[in-house]
């Protein structure tokens, strides 16, 4: 009886899939394959990958130095890279270390500070949209962030490049009770408040403002995942090279399946790679 039941309640479920329309039917089909590739892909790593492995070792030391190397590229937006601080970093993430750490240890280094000293000021359209991704941001936050004038400038203190796990922000004047947002009175605001600070600084401020957000979210590997194929179509309407062909796509539904079968610090990097990426690119119109 009970296997009776069975085949007549899948049916009724097959049923419900062909009655459904095509554009929801496709979207049900994707969110399935990226399950299905997921577990697979997690049974594979869990039988056939052993951590000790050369090979395995040398390939995993291979795609952090590919990776370092994209930092460095959008982060300092040079491609000078001193071989021994680069193998130091290296090393660090074969070691375990987060790509968050070692992103916060570049952006508060005594080389970061250095460049935003040296190089003040960014072009209208950069400045522009700081302020409204900054302002967008502020949907995602239990609380608006506030700026304190000291935070328009280079770090009040250069610190030795090292690995620094966790995320590091400016502190924050105040912490306000949200009310409803008006995105693009805040805009304007944020961007008024930053005016004359350093392109490396816009770019530092908002990849820390992406951290906190991150970081609130990742409890929920579902909402996470949500977020970050929203934001992530957002950016694609800026028609920006973002580094690869799959980046760049403006499928939402995508971007969730890929979310969803990743770690959160991988997810860190894909969206601190478009917010440098972004500002970098209009701050040379």
């Amino acid at each position: 009886m009970k296997k009776f039941r069975g085949i007549i309640f899948l049916g009724g479920v097959c049923l419900l899939y062909l009655a459904l329309p095509r554009p929801i039917a496709k979207r049900v089909d994707f969110y399935f394959d990226q399950l299905f590739v997921h577990w697979w892909k997690k049974d594979r790593q869990s039988h056939s990958v052993d951590v000790n492995d050369p090979d395995y070792l040398k390939k995993r030391s291979l795609m952090h130095q590919e990776l370092l190397q994209e930092v460095y590229r959008v982060v300092f937006l040079s491609k000078k890279i001193k071989k021994i601080e680069f193998g130091n970093w290296v090393d660090s993430l074969n070691q375990g270390a987060s790509i968050e750490g070692v992103y916060n240890g570049l952006t508060h280094s005594s080389r970061y500070r250095e460049l935003e000293k040296n190089n003040p000021g960014a072009t209208a359209r950069a400045l522009s949209i700081f302020g409204r991704e900054l302002a967008l941001l502020q949907k995602d936050r239990p609380e608006i962030s506030h700026f304190s004038t000291s935070d328009a400038l280079p770090l009040s203190e250069p610190a030795e490049v090292e690995y620094v796990e966790g995320t590091h922000v400016p502190q924050l004047e105040e912490q306000p009770v949200k009310k409803e947002l008006d995105v693009e009175r805040l805009a304007d605001n944020y961007s008024k408040h930053f005016v004359g600070a350093s392109i490396y600084t816009l770019k530092r401020i908002l990849g820390d403002e992406v951290l906190k957000v991150i970081e609130e979210k990742e409890k929920s590997n579902q909402e996470l995942s949500l977020w970050y194929s929203q934001w992530q179509k957002h950016f694609s309407e800026y028609k920006i090279d973002y580094g690869l062909p799959l980046r760049n796509k403006s499928d939402e539904a995508f971007h969730f399946g890929w979310a969803r079968s990743v770690s959160s610090d991988r997810i860190r990097w894909e969206s601190l790679n478009r917010v440098h990426r972004t500002l970098n690119y209009f701050n040379k119109e």
